[in-house]
């Protein structure tokens, strides 16, 4: 049976990887090479003082998601991640004839073609070197932004030292956070209200887990390019906690009949409206929305909400105070760390948490509900 099993997948897969590869070479048939096409002011902005070389600007307009070929085979993360699925699926005469298999192709592996220049290799060589510059990723649009260091680390000091927003903080708070929220799950999982895999899961691992980063992203469609503030949170002791109460709050979200979801929903329904000649479309944008989102009315709207909701508990076996408490410790916990300095975020949700827009987004819909019902 787990034979046959395999050989489905094999031959899917392969299938899968076939029809991709085609695609990606008819796309290619269709246009020239990307070293003779000129590349627009808009995938590559230089802020910097110093001039971009034309094989810096061909590998930056590549964008951020562009996986270049590696000079060797990583054969160690390959065994890594190899023997860690293998030894969790398989028993062992087919774990170690997988392994046999997986050393005869490793042996006889070579690396893949360079997918870049000799010149634009030089040009990434450069520009890691050069600490002088920092490429970052443009708030909206996808471009790639050159920015002089100093600039980018002036304007993150600006930020940080607004102290109504931002405080300073004398130590790293990590440790007590990942502390006291393991006393939380642990009382949760005591009452029953949550399984093993599941409180594993939550728990942070290891006796200290990484602090969110906090950075900026340039607004290059705004006037002297401000930076969005963010705090990235990924393997933060609270980023498995706020991903699992993201999931079971975020069906919440969308009840309210002007809730549009995407651009494409309203252009659906716009479609057959008619704008008489002396009306006009305007939009509004809310500055600093999650910074400035009041948590403790945001926690009482999605308290009531959760009361309200009779399909709560097909998402999860926690109580609606169970659920709060973790939701309140997550948003409570907003510090950061950025030059080895720690701050903490006074009020408002983090920008970068799982859990942020759908608590913003909610706050916004009763706050939207409260000023129609006037």
């Amino acid at each position: 049976m787990l034979n046959v099993q395999k050989e489905n997948i094999f031959i899917s897969t392969r299938e899968n990887q076939k029809n991709k590869l085609q695609r990606l070479l008819t796309k290619a048939k269709k246009r020239q090479p990307l070293e003779t096409d000129y590349i627009p002011e808009r995938w590559v902005k230089n802020l910097s003082t110093q001039e971009l070389t034309p094989a810096e600007r061909q590998l930056l307009a590549k964008g951020p998601k562009f996986a270049i070929t590696p000079s060797q085979i990583p054969i160690k993360q390959y065994i890594v991640e190899i023997e860690n699925s293998i030894s969790k699926h398989l028993q062992q005469p087919e774990a170690d004839k997988v392994r046999g298999d997986i050393v005869r192709i490793l042996e006889k592996a070579k690396p893949p073609s360079s997918n870049i220049t000799s010149e634009q290799r030089n040009a990434l060589n450069n520009l890691v070197e050069d600490k002088t510059r920092m490429c970052l990723t443009a708030d909206k649009g996808n471009a790639m932004v050159v920015m002089d260091a100093e600039d980018y680390k002036g304007k993150i000091n600006k930020m940080l030292s607004v102290t109504s927003t931002y405080e300073k903080l004398k130590n790293d708070p990590t440790t007590k956070s990942q502390r006291q929220l393991c006393n939380i799950l642990k009382s949760i999982k005591d009452k029953g209200e949550l399984p093993d895999h599941l409180y594993n899961k939550l728990r942070p691992a290891g006796r200290s887990t990484p602090a969110p980063k906090f950075y900026g992203l340039p607004k290059i469609h705004k006037a002297d390019v401000p930076l969005r503030p963010i705090v990235s949170s990924i393997g933060s002791c609270t980023y498995n906690t706020a991903k699992e109460l993201a999931r079971i709050i975020g069906p919440l979200v969308g009840k309210s009949p002007h809730h549009i979801k995407d651009t494409t929903e309203f252009v659906n329904k716009m479609k057959n409206k008619v704008i008489p000649p002396d009306y006009t479309i305007v939009s509004f944008d809310v500055s600093a929305l999650f910074t400035s989102i009041p948590t403790d009315k945001a926690l009482k709207c999605i308290q009531q909400r959760l009361q309200d909701d009779d399909t709560l508990q097909n998402r999860t076996t926690m109580s609606t105070a169970s659920i709060c408490k973790l939701l309140e410790f997550c948003l409570d916990n907003t510090f950061f760390v950025y030059n080895s300095n720690f701050y903490r975020q006074c009020h408002g949700a983090a920008m970068g948490s799982p859990i942020s827009p759908i608590v913003a987004n909610l706050y916004m819909e009763m706050f939207e509900n409260e000023a129609l019902a006037i």
